[in-house]
C-alpha cells in the first residue's frame, strides 16, 4: 500500500508554558507496516520545526525521527521566554522511547517569585498529620541524552539574583530514569540584592556532576568600591552549603561583616548597627 496524506493547519498548543505550534503540515508515505515521514513542520510564535522519519502503524516495531528547531519559541510566557535551536533525534525501539540531540539557547528569559506566604519547612513534623512522602530523584519516561548551550542571552531574574547565566550541560536519565546533569553554568554581569545592597557575583559557578539539584557551589557576592570590598562565599553544594565571610584586603571576621553591612569599620558603630550586624550575623550562622 503507498500513498500520500498531505495535512494543513495542524496546531499543537500547551498553554500552561505559553507553547503554541501553528501552521503545520505533514507529509508522509505508507510503506507497509510502516509510515514514512517525508516531512512535518509547524511554526512557533517564533521560529520554525521541522522532523522526518519513519513510524510503525501498529505497537510492534520500531521509529526513529529526526527533529530540528530554527529559532524556535519553545517557551513563550511572561515570566519564562526561551528561543532555542538545535537538532537531535527521536526513536523508539519497542520498549521505550529516546531523545538525542543538541540545543542552543538563543535567547531567554526567566522570572522567579518567592512564595508570598510562609510555609513550613520540609523537615518538621506536625503531630496528627501523616508526615510528607519520601522525595525521590526527578524520573522521567524517556531515556534521555541531550546537551543544552546556554548561549550568551540568557537572563534570570529572582531571590534577589539579576544577571544573565552561562554554560553548557550536559542531561541524561540513569537506568532507573532518574534525571541527572553534568557540566557547568557560570554567572555573567550578575548581581545579588542581600542586606540592603546590590552585591556583584563573582564567581557564581554552578557545577553539575550527577543530581540535578545538588550541584556543588563556587559563588562569591561583594560589596565593592570602599576601602575593605567585603563578600560572602558559598561552597559545598547544594544541598549542604558552607558559607564564609571574604574581604579584600583580609581583615578579622567581625570586621569583615561590618564591611559588608554597614561599608564601614564596627568602630563607632551605633546601637542600632550593633543590632544589624547581630541580626545578620545570627541569619549566616542560621545558613
Amino acid at each position: 500500500l503507498h500513498g500520500t496524506l498531505n495535512g494543513e493547519a495542524l496546531a499543537f498548543e500547551l498553554p500552561v508554558y505559553g507553547v503554541i505550534l501553528k501552521e503545520g503540515t505533514l507529509k508522509a508515505v505508507l510503506e507497509g507496516d510502516s509510515l514514512k515521514l517525508e516531512s512535518l513542520a509547524a511554526r512557533g510564535r517564533e521560529g520554525r520545526f521541522s522532523a522526518s522519519g519513519a513510524l510503525p502503524l501498529g505497537l510492534d516495531g520500531t521509529a526513529r525521527l529526526a527533529w530540528r528547531a530554527e529559532a524556535l519559541s519553545l517557551l513563550d510566557r511572561p515570566d519564562m521566554r526561551l528561543v532555542v535551536s538545535g537538532e537531535g533525534e527521536a526513536s523508539y525501539d519497542g520498549k521505550g522511547v529516546s531523545l538525542t540531540g543538541d540545543l542552543r539557547a538563543d535567547r531567554g528569559r526567566f522570572e522567579f517569585a518567592r512564595e508570598r506566604l510562609p510555609a513550613l519547612g520540609e523537615d518538621v513534623v506536625v503531630l496528627g498529620r501523616p508526615g510528607p512522602p519520601e522525595k525521590a530523584g526527578l524520573t522521567l519516561p524517556v531515556v534521555l541524552d541531550l546537551r543544552l548551550d546556554l548561549g550568551d542571552n540568557l537572563l534570570v531574574q529572582g531571590y534577589g539574583y539579576d544577571g544573565k547565566v552561562a554554560g553548557l550541560v550536559d542531561f541524561a536519565t540513569s537506568k532507573e530514569g532518574e534525571l541527572r546533569a553534568f557540566g557547568r553554568v557560570h554567572a555573567v554581569n550578575a548581581t545579588f540584592l542581600a542586606y540592603g545592597q546590590r552585591l556583584d557575583v563573582d564567581p557564581g559557578v554552578l557545577i553539575f556532576d550527577g543530581p540535578i539539584d545538588n550541584p556543588a557551589l563556587q559563588i562569591t557576592a561583594w560589596r565593592r568600591n570602599q576601602a575593605v570590598e567585603a563578600g560572602v562565599q558559598l561552597t559545598g553544594t547544594a544541598r549542604a552549603p558552607s558559607v564564609d565571610l571574604v574581604s579584600q584586603p583580609p581583615v578579622p571576621e567581625g570586621e569583615r561583616l561590618s564591611w559588608l553591612v554597614l561599608g564601614r569599620p564596627p568602630s563607632g558603630a551605633t546601637q542600632a548597627d550593633l543590632g544589624l550586624l547581630q541580626a545578620t550575623a545570627g541569619a549566616l550562622l542560621a545558613g
